[in-house]
């Protein structure tokens, strides 16, 4: 990704986390405005951040952010995790321990092809989100390929959700149902944000 004549590539790294009373305001929000499209969330958010309640907590929480060391635009990883996350995260999570405990099925495993589409995946993600950050002191300055693991996953998941279900009934002998589907594409999230986490450790220690 990183050419001799461009500035030095970082993957912003997004371990910073909000404050339990931040945090449920956030998560308050992106359920209300769960099913928006994306206009119509972005124009609900601009709405939000400027309430009379909302946006002292807002400058509090930037405050506290960034004497944590976070260095990045902190409107953007809130609209991101609103979106992103928080939107899509299940209010109740129900344990399936007998579905857990039952004969595990045929397709466990991720093909290699399918692992190696993975990667070229995350790298396509990083290059369409970089930033370039100005550095006086620095000629070449920075790029930042800002985004999260989870929001690059839900890139891959549009693309490639019907790929994973039709593999799934490819390798299962039996009629497959929601709940298989669901642990398909839980099995290649977790795969996916582990190489995308790999591939950031990668790209940020190469110095």
């Amino acid at each position: 990704m990183d050419q001799d004549n461009e500035p030095e590539l970082r993957v912003q790294t997004y371990r910073f986390i909000f404050s339990n009373e931040f945090t449920e305001e956030l998560t308050r929000f992106a359920k209300i405005h769960q099913y928006d499209e994306r206009k119509q969330f972005k124009e609900a958010w601009q709405t939000w951040i400027k309430e009379e309640t909302i946006n002292p907590l807002i400058n509090e929480e930037a405050k506290r952010l960034r004497n944590s060391g976070f260095d990045g635009d902190v409107l953007i990883k809130m609209f991101k995790s609103a979106r992103y996350y928080f939107r899509n995260k299940s209010e109740n999570k129900q344990t399936s321990e007998k579905s857990d405990k039952k004969e595990r099925k045929q397709y466990e495993s991720i093909p290699k092809e399918r692992m190696e589409k993975i990667d070229a995946h995350i790298y396509s993600q990083l290059n369409k989100h970089i930033h370039h950050e100005i550095n006086l002191e620095q000629t070449k300055g920075q790029r930042i390929a800002m985004i999260s693991p989870g929001e690059s996953f839900e890139y891959y998941l549009i693309e490639n959700k019907m790929h994973i279900i039709t593999e799934l009934k490819e390798q299962s002998q039996n009629p497959i149902t929601k709940n298989d589907c669901e642990e398909a594409i839980k099995k290649y999230k977790k795969t996916y944000k582990n190489r995308f986490y790999n591939i950031r450790q990668a790209i940020n220690n190469n110095k």
